[in-house]
Parts: structure tokens; C-alpha cells; sequence
């Protein structure tokens, strides 16, 4: 029986949310002990270069910050969240086009970019425009469950001390980082696992592959925590009282936090996929259009998910007549079209289990599917089936923002599980996720176990969000 009434669903919202963070510490103590295996790496504090990444992390929030201060009315948090992440992913797509154009990556077009940028706030803060770019929005308040939040990127920087220790960070995206660091050149990470997957979560990685303790994993942490202020203020214009919550839910959903404390491109992909998404919902569309750019590069789903975002974008602005704008979309497919042009090294075929028959592979998806999403590390995913009946039976006319989520939640899952149906017949799953470690098969069925319930992370926050409507709606 379903929970009728606004006080039902925030019960059942709060109950999922105790299952998420029970269903979290279940998994914490295998992941924590894998992650420490090898003990952290304080010996390296001593060494020259030590903290080097902090460097260019404050030069992301410096610039980040300079243009949320420099806007005004409420928000700023949120502001610094959005720029933060746009800066981000400017400054790696800077060092990325000259990678991709002389073969070598340089750090002074991140340089470039962050100080441009710095200098260009600071003039609009000397010349301010004639009328407000913003108005104010009512204060956020501060309650038990954001201090949950923080409890959590405390312990997800913390891991930041440790090494690679997970197959796909050793094989794929730590390793790529050291062959760049190594090598100079782009062709560099022909030597790792994977070499036709897109590389800028690496290249982020990359900004700190000379800091002996950090070694750029603070930048995998940093797509998360940026991401935390943009989406909960997301769900405050949705749900007021229920943003830290939803925040919450958020982080502790287990697919989230081992994307972030495992340093996998998954993590990149939430925050700049996610992010863009909501920063499109709230008018910041040059951040959106810098986030999406950096989608497409971080992981082999981004195109994918950029394709979700653009269906739902053209729905809204022709059938509903929505001022979306389409040249946000631009730039992501330059970036996208550009990893066509890579070095001939790069383009080898990731081949990683040999095509079964159709009929078979049918018969495992069906039964997989339900089994990759509803049971699957956590019920961030299974809730979805969930809190998608109550939405429909309690929402009548609902507000942009919540058809806007449930457009980008539903579309996205529907291209997913058609890219992950199709993948026997042709499509080969090597460009879309990375092989399983620890020695398993690679088969088919266990390609659809551990990749699709990962390669629907980036929609969570917009499943939350539709959630929120619900118990808005029924108040």
C-alpha cells in the first residue's frame, strides 16, 4: 500500500534515505579496507611538489569564486558550485584542444583560461552591469542532514591520501594520468587499458600528476563536491525543507560514492552531466554549455547522455514552446566530433568478450535489467520504479523544472538500457565501459551487472528532483 498524503511520502522519502546510508555502510568497510590496503601515503608529504594540486584547485575556486561574488543577490554558494564546475572543465578542455592539436599536453592553456576568466570577473566587478543579474532567493537553511553531506566529502577527501588501488583507476584513469605526466603527449596513454575512451577525467587527474601525495585525486573528489551546492539548491526551489535530504540521498548512494572514492570517470560524468542539467534549469547556460562540453569527454556514456539532454531540450522547445537554448548544445559536439580526430594509436577497437548469439543475450537481458537496476549497491536505483508511481498519481499540472527532470530521468534510462540491449548485436560494449578486474569473465551478463547499474548515475539527480514535485504536490 502506498503512503497517501504529503506526511506519507516524506515518511517514505525518509525511509529510503535510512536504507541508503544502512545499504552505504554495509559497503564501507570492504571498500575502506580495499582503499587502505597499501596504507596512505603521508611518507610522500616530505617530498617536493607535495600538495602541488591544491594549487590548481584554488585556482578553479579563485576564478569560480571571483564570478559568483561578482553576481548579485542570494545563492552564492551555488554559484560557486556552478562556475566551479564550469572552470573545471574549461580548463581541461583548454589543455585538451592543445594536446589534441601539437600531441602534448601543457598546463599553461588551464593557466590561461583561469586567469582570463579571473581577470574578466574582476572587471565586472569594477564595471557592474546597470540591473541585477539575479534576484535574491530566499536563505538556505542549515540542518542535520547537510551536516551528513559534509560528513561524507570529509571522508571521500580523505581517501584522496590513499593510491589507486581499484582495477579501473589503476588500469584506466590513474594510469592514464601517470602516462601523461610521464610521456608529455596524448599518445601517451596508448600504454593503459581502454585508449579509444575519451580523456579528459585523466587530464583532470593529470593537473596533479606531479604531487607526490595527492596525485590529482583531489580533482575526482572535486567534481562531487562542487556538484552538492548546485543540486541542493536545485531541490530548495523544488522542496524547500527537503533539499538537505535530497542532498544527502544523494551522496550516500553507494554507485556515488565509490564513483567518487574510487576515482572513476563516473564520478566526472555525474558532476558535469548532472550539473548542466541544472544549470540549465536555472538560467546559467554558459556553465551549462562548459559542463556538457566536459561531459562528452569524460566518459563513453557522456555522448550518450548529452543525446537525452538535447531530445528533451528540442521537446520542450517545440512542442511546449520552452526558450531552451540549443547553441548550449554546440560546443558539446565539437568537443565530441574532436576525439575523432585523435592520434591513430588511440583508436584500436576495445574488444573485451566475443559476441553471443541474439537470442541468448536477449534472455540475459531481460533477466538482468531488473536485477542491474532494482538490486544493485543501492536503493538510489531501485527507488526510481518507486517514486516514479507516486509522481504520476500525484502530480496533476506539474511546474517546468519537475517535467524538465522527468524528461532527462526518463529518456536517459530509456538510450541506456537500448545501448546495453543492442550491445551483443554489434555494438561493441568496449566503448562503453571498462572490463571487470579481479580475474571475472567477460561476458556478456557480467558486463550488464556491473556497468548499467553505474552508467545510470548521472540521472539520479534528476530522478530525486522529480521526487521532491511529488511531496511539494501533495502538500
Amino acid at each position: 500500500m502506498i503512503p497517501r498524503g504529503a506526511r506519507g511520502l516524506r515518511l517514505a522519502l525518509l525511509a529510503a534515505l535510512l536504507v541508503q546510508i544502512a545499504l552505504l555502510a554495509f559497503t564501507l568497510v570492504p571498500f575502506l579496507r580495499e582503499l587502505t590496503a597499501f596504507g596512505p601515503r603521508l611518507s610522500r608529504l616530505k617530498e617536493a611538489g607535495a600538495g602541488s594540486s591544491l594549487l590548481v584547485v584554488l585556482g578553479v575556486l579563485e576564478a569560480a569564486g571571483l564570478w559568483a561574488f561578482g553576481r548579485r543577490g542570494a545563492g552564492f554558494w551555488e554559484r560557486l558550485g556552478a562556475y566551479g564546475l564550469a572552470h573545471l572543465s574549461a580548463a581541461a578542455l583548454a589543455v585538451y584542444a592543445v594536446a589534441l592539436g601539437t600531441g602534448n599536453l601543457r598546463m599553461w592553456p588551464a593557466v590561461l583560461v583561469l586567469g582570463v576568466s579571473s581577470v574578466a570577473a574582476l572587471a565586472r566587478m569594477v564595471f557592474p552591469p546597470a540591473a541585477p543579474l539575479q534576484e535574491a532567493e530566499p536563505t538556505q537553511r542549515f540542518g542535520l542532514a547537510d551536516v551528513g553531506t559534509l560528513a561524507v566529502l570529509a571522508v571521500l577527501l580523505l581517501a584522496t591520501g590513499y593510491p589507486y588501488v581499484q582495477h579501473e583507476a589503476m588500469t584506466i584513469w590513474g594510469c592514464r594520468a601517470h602516462a601523461f605526466a610521464a610521456g608529455g603527449g596524448l599518445d601517451a596513454i596508448g600504454t593503459c587499458l581502454a585508449p579509444s575512451f575519451p580523456p579528459l577525467f585523466s587530464i583532470a587527474l593529470w593537473f596533479g600528476a606531479h604531487d607526490p601525495f595527492l596525485a590529482g585525486r583531489v580533482f575526482a573528489w572535486l567534481f562531487l563536491a562542487l556538484l552538492v551546492p548546485v543540486f541542493r539548491a536545485a531541490a530548495s526551489r523544488v522542496a524547500g525543507d527537503l533539499a538537505g535530504s535530497l542532498t544527502l540521498f544523494l551522496v550516500v548512494t553507494v554507485q556515488v560514492f565509490r564513483g567518487a572514492g574510487s576515482f572513476e570517470a563516473t564520478g566526472a560524468l555525474l558532476g558535469l552531466f548532472a550539473g548542466a542539467g541544472l544549470l540549465l534549469l536555472s538560467g546559467e547556460r554558459v556553465a551549462a554549455s562548459a559542463c556538457l562540453a566536459g561531459a562528452v569527454l569524460a566518459h563513453p556514456l557522456g555522448a550518450l547522455l548529452a543525446g537525452a539532454l538535447l531530445a528533451v531540450t528540442l521537446y520542450f522547445r517545440i512542442v511546449r514552446r520552452v526558450a531552451l537554448p540549443l547553441w548550449s548544445f554546440v560546443p558539446a559536439a565539437l568537443s565530441g566530433l574532436s576525439w575523432l580526430l585523435r592520434p591513430a594509436a588511440l583508436r584500436v577497437p576495445d574488444r573485451f568478450f566475443e559476441n553471443e548469439a541474439p537470442g541468448l543475450a536477449l534472455g540475459v537481458f531481460t533477466k538482468g535489467l531488473p536485477i542491474a537496476w532494482l538490486f544493485s549497491m543501492g536503493l538510489g536505483l531501485a527507488i526510481w520504479a518507486f517514486l516514479a508511481g507516486l509522481v504520476v498519481r500525484r502530480t496533476g499540472t506539474r511546474p517546468f523544472d519537475t517535467r524538465f527532470s522527468l524528461g532527462v530521468a526518463s529518456s536517459g534510462l530509456f538510450l541506456v538500457a537500448a545501448l546495453f540491449a543492442l550491445a551483443p548485436l554489434g555494438v561493441d560494449p568496449g566503448a562503453v565501459l571498462a572490463p571487470l578486474g579481479d580475474g571475472q569473465p567477460a561476458t556478456y551478463a557480467t558486463f550488464l551487472a556491473y556497468g548499467l547499474p553505474r552508467a545510470v548515475v548521472p540521472l539520479l539527480p534528476f530522478a530525486l528532483l522529480y521526487a521532491a514535485a511529488a511531496v511539494r504536490a501533495a502538500d
